[in-house]
């Protein structure tokens, strides 16, 4: 674990993108495998990233990170209106639902278990790869400054979001641009809620909330299948959202977090 830690100390951006496209490359050898079923593919998926979080958050604790990456934040310390930070992303939650065939969703137990535990897989994996493991490594090598703790939000949105170019197995390249675009907005947005609120936790439940209400016609409703492609004009629409509901107000949690250095 000390060499772990020289590395890291040593090269924090470096380290940041080996980790990362470690974590990537471990998903998607899950997705390379013959002869699963859509299910079981996402069973080994969802198994694959509750390994990796789980991983991950053991690294961060063996390092003595857990009071600095925001892990082991007793429920007191989240501040007295911490609800109130989550309002502006689960605007876009509750958008997200507008477009749920809800009268075509199959409840069944197998069904509803993989969608919770799937989407939950999601939230975990990501927050802890990202506002777990990334942002601590940069925080910790540039956060002495207002500007490195700004930096360190960008750059882990932004390892964020062009981590998502991963999808090009499966979507059209403009399509995963905007996702790519979209993703670094979020990440900017869970970074600031993080900060603002002392603790990781509720950027995981609400990222997964987020994917359940994202994916429950990919995995509720039967023979469902993605749109090939999204037209531009809503992809524009949409970064704007994304935009003023969730990275303006992460940027300004970082600045609230910042004025009051809230997560020592």
């Amino acid at each position: 674990m000390k060499f772990i830690e020289n590395i890291i100390n040593r090269q924090p951006l470096l380290s940041s993108l080996a980790l990362v496209t470690l974590c990537i490359s471990l998903m998607a050898s899950v997705k390379i495998a013959d002869g699963l079923s859509p299910m079981m593919m996402e069973i080994s998926i969802t198994l694959m990233r509750f390994l990796i979080s789980l991983a991950l958050l053991a690294m961060l604790l063996k390092l003595g990170a857990g009071k600095e990456a925001l892990i082991t934040t007793p429920f007191k310390l989240w501040g007295k209106r911490w609800y109130l930070a989550l309002l502006p992303i689960s605007i876009i939650v509750l958008m997200n639902a507008l477009g749920v065939e809800f009268a075509s969703l199959d409840f069944s137990a197998s069904k509803v278990t993989l969608w919770v535990f799937s989407n939950i897989g999601i939230g975990f994996v990501e927050e802890m790869m990202m506002r777990g493991a990334v942002f601590y490594i940069l925080y910790k090598a540039w956060g002495s400054s207002k500007k490195g703790v700004y930096a360190a939000v960008l750059v882990q949105a932004l390892i964020f979001g062009l981590a998502h170019y991963s999808n090009l197995r499966d979507m059209s390249f403009i399509d995963v641009t905007f996702m790519v675009v979209n993703a670094t907005l979020i990440g900017i947005g869970f970074a600031g809620l993080m900060l603002v609120t002392r603790t990781i936790w509720l950027p995981v439940v609400l990222h997964s909330i987020f994917d359940m209400i994202a994916r429950m016609n990919e995995l509720l409703v039967p023979g469902f299948e993605n749109a090939k492609s999204t037209p531009l004009e809503q992809q524009i629409i949409s970064v704007i959202i994304v935009f003023l509901f969730v990275a303006l107000p992460g940027l300004l949690y970082t600045r609230k977090a910042m004025s009051i250095r809230v997560w020592n």
